[in-house]
Order: structure tokens, then C-alpha cells, then sequence
């Protein structure tokens, strides 16, 4: 995970496929822990995590923050964190805020896309600053 936050760190560009949950950089503070928490032999180290994540915000801001392109699944905005009302309101609120930067952008994939090949799984495609490419996978383990 180290190596793969000092290329976002890096980055001129990020694009981002998550099919479903809202992208770490673009999360909240009450939403992080939610998806964080699926992973169950890492629960003991969660608040730590979050922080990370929070921390990992900070390129989007700044004298020269990272161009973010995020595409989520519709699916993502429409799924409740069980036993969290108006997370999700909270959460997409903050997506629309995100989204008047200048330097995110975020997509959605309809209903209409049906199937479609990403749903398999999410992944971050870095351009960093010597014009070569870097990929992660979020949220796996090894």
C-alpha cells in the first residue's frame, strides 16, 4: 500500500473505477469506516485506516491538486449502510461539493448499462508525472 500512495502522491491524474462504494479519496469521514470494516481480519486497525484515507484526501487540494476522474456505479449512491440513516445523503452531498472542483470529475453508470465488464471489480489507473502508468487495485488483499 506504501508504494502505491507515494504514486498517488505522484499522479497528475487519477481515474478511478469503483463499482461498489464511493471512491477513498471522494469518502467522508462516517462513510470511510463502512467500507473499511468488510475486511474482516483488519477491523483491529480501522480508526488508523481512516485516518490514512482522510490523510490520502489532501492531493486533491492545494496549489496543484491531482486531476480526479471517478466513475462509480449507480448502484453505489443507491446502497445504504446498514443501521447508518442519512449516511448516504450526507455522503452523496459531498460527492456533488467534490464534483464543482474543477479537477473532479465524477460519472455514474446507469441502470441501462445492464452487465457491463467492470462490475467485476474496482481499480485506479495513476498517469504520473513521466507520462507512465501505475494500477491498483483498491480494497484487495493479497
Amino acid at each position: 500500500m506504501r508504494e502505491w500512495i507515494e504514486c498517488e502522491q505522484e499522479a497528475t491524474l487519477l481515474r478511478w473505477y469503483e463499482p461498489a462504494w464511493v471512491p477513498g479519496l471522494l469518502q467522508t469521514e462516517a462513510y470511510a469506516p463502512a467500507t473499511l470494516s468488510h475486511n474482516l481480519p483488519y477491523t483491529d486497525d480501522i480508526e488508523q485506516r481512516v485516518l490514512s484515507r482522510l490523510g490520502r484526501q489532501a492531493i486533491l487540494s492545494g496549489d496543484q491538486p491531482v486531476q480526479l476522474v471517478a466513475v462509480i456505479d449507480v448502484m453505489v449512491l443507491r446502497r445504504p449502510v446498514v443501521g447508518q440513516p442519512g449516511m448516504m445523503a450526507e455522503q452523496v452531498a459531498h460527492l456533488v461539493n467534490m464534483g464543482e472542483l474543477p479537477h473532479v470529475q465524477i460519472l455514474v453508470v446507469p441502470d441501462e448499462a445492464g452487465i457491463y465488464p467492470g462490475i467485476q471489480g474496482g481499480f485506479i489507473l495513476a498517469t504520473l508525472g513521466d507520462g507512465s502508468l501505475v494500477t491498483h487495485l483498491d480494497h484487495q488483499r493479497h
